[in-house]
């Protein structure tokens, strides 16, 4: 089965013309039958600009929209983010513009913005708009495994920039360092002794990122009525401080003197006004609910005891989800205080030491018989976990088949700077139907109830000082509003 296609139309290149083609086959040509009537581009300064300047980095930015006109959120819909990295020697001396000279003294920490930030927040009134249950500091790790394994096409559009943090990105296992070419390679965009722009969308943060694959996902409402659902509030809460990001293994005390900081020169919220016909205006005054698609992520965070041999993560009164994911972390990035800089790993994620994976659904097991997908270590089984990666990607994002292979899967992507195990719970990937209990005759898929995942690890036992992250993983509606109420609700969140 052929995984959904990805190609864009486009046109055929020739010239008008055409034999004397007559106008009625231009329909463009009248613009009754035209939805979009003209856009406008509006950018918006944050609330507390005045945070931004000065050497302290900012703790919280703010941004106020009220509309006049519906919005279309796409690639023109967005954050705006200009700035530059400082160096200076010692407490003492005065900052400068960070340049290839500094390349070899520190290395930044991947998808370093995102580590900046603590939460990016959408309130409407005064409701918090959400899909996903998430605690704060984790998702920019996971965000970080999805940047290095998309599909370029939608990559293209998402990060376009050379200088974007989610190209800074270790590509080999162990490889993250000054000595690192990958890093040398990202490095030379952004320490160049001048400023650097780059486009910023909150992965999954709707409605910035709507869908599984950006502007690549087809037949995506891209169209939100925000002129008449009165306020939009969008809040950025940071870190107090930067150290973190820096990494600084430079040879002797003159680098490890060395203060880096990341300073805003322009951050705005940009929009894309759209003026539409009116007969599409008297379409939508008639709607009284709309769905948009995305994902919805369920997260468990679980502080495994050290060498234990066994564990148990139970997600309680959920629907089926369509796919789980695991990876491990140190502890301390749970609690927001792990600090790149004084850590010494050059991975994403940390060894997870899982050896096989066993679930159950409404107290049934899902297999009597090994091996099965839980086995995920078994040779015999590589081939299936690789279509279920091209075939049913993690969160639905097409991934880049020439990064996301055997040897980046394998034994749980041991050889990979992620390290995780991902297993679909689906069977047929077009409609993505729900694989059921063995003992189950099916009727388990419309209710909620507890899904169990027990774990066994290695001989070496759970990997000591981390937190096991566990997701269950929804990619078809993620937000749903109603109208005539102005209220946005998720329909895996209503359990919460």
């Amino acid at each position: 089965m052929a995984p959904p296609s990805r190609k864009r139309a486009r046109g055929n290149g020739s010239g008008g013309g055409g034999g004397g083609a007559s106008d009625r086959h231009l329909p463009w040509l009248n613009v009754r039958n035209q939805d979009v009537l003209s856009t406008d581009y509006v950018e918006i300064d944050p609330i507390n600009k005045a945070d931004l300047d000065g050497e302290k980095a900012p703790s919280q930015v703010d941004f106020e929209y009220s509309a006049t006109k519906p919005v279309l959120f796409g690639p023109m819909t967005k954050f705006a983010v200009k700035g530059c990295f400082y160096v200076k020697k010692d407490a003492a001396s005065d900052w400068k513009e960070a340049e290839a000279a500094d390349i070899a003294d520190v290395v930044l920490q991947y998808n370093w913005f995102e580590m900046l930030i603590k939460s990016v927040d959408v309130f409407h009134n005064n409701q918090r708009i959400t899909s996903s249950n998430e605690q704060r500091f984790i998702s920019a790790y996971l965000n970080t495994m999805l940047y290095a394994y998309m599909d370029p096409d939608t990559k293209k559009f998402l990060c376009p920039q050379a200088a974007h943090p989610a190209n800074c990105l270790p590509k080999e296992k162990n490889k993250w360092s000054t000595a690192s070419q990958s890093w040398k390679d990202y490095a030379a965009h952004v320490f160049k002794g001048a400023s650097f722009y780059f486009d910023f969308f909150p992965m999954f943060q709707f409605p910035f990122y709507l869908g599984s694959n950006f502007v690549n996902d087809p037949n995506v409402p891209r169209l939100l009525p925000l002129d008449r659902l009165g306020k939009m509030h969008v809040r950025f809460t940071f870190f107090d401080k930067q150290d973190h990001i820096f990494r600084k293994p430079g040879a002797g005390v003159a680098a490890a003197n060395k203060m880096y900081r990341f300073a805003f020169e322009e951050f705005k919220m940009c929009l894309e006004e759209v003026r539409l016909s009116p007969a599409l205006e008297r379409q939508l005054a008639t709607k009284s609910r709309m769905e948009f698609p995305g994902v919805t992520r369920l997260q468990l965070v679980d502080t495994v005891p050290d060498a234990s041999p066994t564990h148990k993560i139970v997600f309680q009164d959920i629907y089926l989800p369509e796919a789980i994911l695991i990876f491990c972390l140190d502890k301390q990035v749970s609690s927001g205080t792990f600090n790149f800089g004084t850590a010494t790993d050059q991975n994403v994620f940390k060894d997870h030491r899982i050896r096989y994976l066993d679930f159950s659904f409404d107290n049934k097991k899902f297999c009597l018989k090994e091996p099965n997908f839980g086995k995920f270590r078994e040779d015999r089984l590589v081939l299936k976990q690789l279509a279920d990666y091209l075939m049913f990607p993690m969160f639905g994002i097409y991934p880049d088949p020439a990064k996301l292979n055997l040897s980046a899967i394998q034994d749980g992507g041991a050889q990979s700077p992620f390290p995780h195990v991902y297993v679909p719970l689906c069977g047929n990937f077009a409609k993505k139907e729900r694989l059921v209990p063995a003992t189950d005759d099916g009727s388990c898929i419309s209710r909620k109830s507890d899904l169990e995942i027990a774990i066994q690890f290695e001989l070496a036992n759970s990997q000591p000082s981390a937190v096991y992250v566990c997701y269950a993983i929804y990619t078809d509606v993620g937000n749903i509003l109603d109208v005539k109420s102005q209220y946005f609700s998720s329909p895996y969140l209503r359990y919460m």
